[in-house]
């Protein structure tokens, strides 16, 4: 963290950032996919500065995705959409530790946390995820967290910072699957792969707040029927 805990811990970075810088560069000049975990925004500065200096030094866009950005700081959205980063917001701790933030951070702090609509606003792509095995696999909670954002004590990280249903899907699916290469499927459209789900309900008519009531009835993949309720 660029600040202290409030019990005056700052964190610590599991990599260093010359070896950061030289992992980004092999990625780059093998022209793959570098996934980072960055909570603090220490760590996602870092980052940053690091995707910049193998931008300028390659000459290319970077394809680096920030995972969970936790506490990306707006001022460099704008950076990282210049050299092609993208975020992957870990909404869902808004629920299971929103209210913990609070005592660790202060009000003020916690409530930057996932700040979906700010990289939405920047022009940003976005995708949200779960960090399974942390959580269990269920992709209507991420939709729940990010389209309400409220702590399991029920009070709200920053009502500023939801999206829209609509949003948030599009950030699971379709956003999910250009982020990582694989254009053509994560929506339905002419041409593209038949992956689907039916849900037993419209969640875009759906309360909110009930979200996480919507099941999944079937699942297609290429096609084809690999579960039915």
């Amino acid at each position: 963290m660029e600040e202290p805990y409030k019990d005056g811990h700052n964190g610590a970075a599991t990599v260093d950032p010359e070896d950061l810088h030289r992992y980004l560069r092999e990625a780059a000049e093998l022209g793959m996919i570098a996934a980072v975990h960055c909570n603090g925004d220490a760590a996602c500065r870092t980052l940053v500065e690091k995707s910049e200096a193998v931008a300028r030094e390659t000459g290319r866009p970077q394809d680096v995705v920030m995972v969970h950005a936790q506490f990306l700081d707006r001022g460099l959205m704008p950076r990282m959409k210049a050299v092609g980063m993208v975020p992957s917001f870990f909404v869902s701790h808004s629920w299971y530790w929103g209210d913990l933030y609070v005592d660790l951070f202060g009000r003020e702090r916690a409530d930057r946390m996932s700040p979906c609509r700010s990289a939405m606003d920047e022009g940003m792509t976005i995708t949200i995820h779960q960090d399974t095995p942390v959580l269990d696999p269920w992709p209507m909670d991420s939709v729940f967290c990010a389209v309400n954002r409220s702590t399991e004590g029920g009070d709200v990280r920053n009502p500023g910072e939801r999206i829209g249903v609509m949003d948030a899907l599009r950030a699971m699916t379709v956003n999910s699957a250009s982020q990582y290469g694989e254009e053509g499927i994560g929506e339905i459209a002419e041409g593209f792969r038949a992956d689907l789900i039916v849900l037993d309900r419209n969640p875009l008519e759906y309360d909110p707040s009930d979200l996480r009531e919507v099941r999944v009835l079937e699942t297609l993949k290429n096609g084809k029927t690999v579960y039915r309720a």
